[in-house]
């Protein structure tokens, strides 16, 4: 008996659960005995929301498809930038395609062999180098050029990613834009900075003795990145005390590193290309390390800067002096910023404060990388998972219609991923597909998803792209 008073109280609201939740299957009053028993739906709420973010998700599907007076083909919705023929969605942006910069520099490229270069700002989307190697080696198969381009010193990603073999000493600090203890740090492009253990004698330090050091090795994932042709160092202001020892295929190099500015470039170039490099960072004194870059001389190149976790809104840590500085060497053509995952919730209905905080990384980026387009993509499909059955996130159609506003408020272009994903519970059926293109957490692709989703890139780019050349021309013939 006392048993059962203990537990009481319990077994009348599990009673009590039980009965309203019969009731709300049965949806409608009815009589029980002298009792009127009203209409009640533990679920409403629920069901009401899945109802309006699956009609949320088709209403996205249809409103960004490109508009009718766009240059694009119907085959090609998703990719949404102003033309000349359709510049009212763009602030009032004259006869100017938000990609006219990336598309010249792409002209140039295909005409001279002139360089053309890609920042690619994302999330764990593109960690590794997925969708990013495969757009590289696409670009480069079209328009010249070899290298994987910039890679940070160390990297959580390092014995994942197949487009660079990379290993490195553990005597690297690291500071990176979302540790707070790092705050007012000088970030490089990929967010992070690497600082070298340093000695007070070089003769006789022990620590001279374990210089921090990193090795790279060419890879042969793709036919153009088993060498490399011209090898470039970045490094913050530094003294004529540190130096670099270096190796080219074992042949041994020595450098001082001094240098004045927020960011310093040397170059270590070989008689002939070469697949292996080794540097050994010998510092006096304190200094910044931020990465290698691998390039040959022309053609197109995209950076990957990948970073696990992030909104993209952390982008406006990158102080001002550090991109204008990156961009003096890289003089980029093209940003690309794909973000989402972390920012979506099945929770969130109002993205507002995303919103606001992209639009002041968007302006961050033009200030300090003013001659380089800016193409924003969307977040993809992600699946959570309601009471039994996996579907689309419902925070992803409201998200999705915030990034293509960001886009039109800022004049830059944009790319629906979800919509090349194939739309609402596309990610179920990437998941669940024979060859499966999405993992399991029903949120991230794997390398055949990527691999899809760069080439959809791909097409889409290169049909607007060659939708520029043709007015490019005709507007030529015009004025001859």
């Amino acid at each position: 008996m006392k048993e059962f008073r203990k537990y009481q109280s319990l077994l009348i609201v599990a009673v009590t659960i039980a009965i309203i939740t019969l009731v709300s299957f049965v949806d409608k009053e009815f009589i029980l005995g002298p009792f009127k028993i009203k209409k009640i739906n533990l679920f409403s709420d629920i069901l009401a929301d899945n109802q309006a973010n699956k009609a949320n998700a088709d209403s996205v599907y249809v409103d960004l498809n490109p508009p009718s007076d766009s240059a694009l083909n119907k085959e090609d919705k998703g990719f949404y930038v102003a033309t000349k023929y359709d510049t009212s969605n763009y602030n009032g942006v004259n006869n100017l395609n938000p990609l006219y910069d990336f598309f010249e520099a792409l002209r140039n490229t295909e005409l001279n062999g002139d360089k053309t270069r890609i920042a690619y700002f994302g999330d764990s989307m593109i960690e590794g180098d997925l969708i990013t190697q495969t757009l590289r080696y696409a670009l480069q198969s079209k328009f010249g050029g070899s290298g994987v381009g910039y890679v940070p010193i160390t990297s959580q990603t390092s014995g994942f990613r197949r487009t660079i073999i990379q290993t490195f000493s553990n005597n690297w600090q690291t500071c990176s834009f979302v540790n707070k203890s790092c705050i007012g740090s000088l970030f490089g492009m990929s967010g992070y900075v690497f600082t070298p253990q340093t000695g007070n004698n070089p003769s006789d330090s022990i620590k001279y003795q374990n210089p921090s050091w990193v090795k790279y090795h060419g890879s042969n994932a793709y036919t153009n990145l088993s060498k490399f042709y011209t090898v470039k160092v970045y490094y913050g202001m530094s003294t004529k005390k540190n130096y670099i020892d270096y190796e080219l295929d074992g042949q041994r190099y020595i450098k001082r590193i001094e240098g004045k500015n927020y960011v310093n470039e040397l170059i270590s170039s070989s008689d002939k290309p070469v697949s292996n490099v080794k540097i050994n960072f010998y510092a006096h004194n304190p200094m910044n390390v931020y990465g290698v870059s691998f390039e040959s001389p022309r053609g197109i190149f995209l950076d990957n800067f990948s970073f696990r976790g992030n909104s993209g809104l952390n982008l406006t840590s990158i102080p001002a002096k550090i991109l204008k500085d990156f961009n003096n060497y890289f003089n980029y053509n093209l940003v690309v910023l794909q973000y989402g995952i972390n920012v979506s919730n099945p929770n969130m209905r109002n993205f507002a404060w995303y919103e606001k905080g992209m639009i002041k990384v968007i302006n961050h980026i033009k200030e300090n990388i003013p001659n380089a387009s800016i193409l924003l993509i969307s977040v993809g499909d992600r699946s959570y998972k309601n009471t039994n059955k996996y579907e689309t996130d419902p925070s992803i159609p409201i998200l999705i219609q915030t990034q293509k506003r960001i886009a039109i408020k800022t004049g830059i272009a944009f790319w629906n991923m979800f919509e090349a994903m194939g739309g609402y519970n596309s990610m179920v059926s990437w998941v669940d597909s024979i060859q499966p293109l999405a993992n399991k957490d029903y949120t991230h692709v794997n390398f055949r998803g990527a691999n899809r989703i760069a080439n959809l890139l791909k097409t889409d780019i290169l049909n607007e792209y060659n939708n520029f050349k043709i007015s490019y021309h005709q507007s030529a013939k015009a004025h001859s």
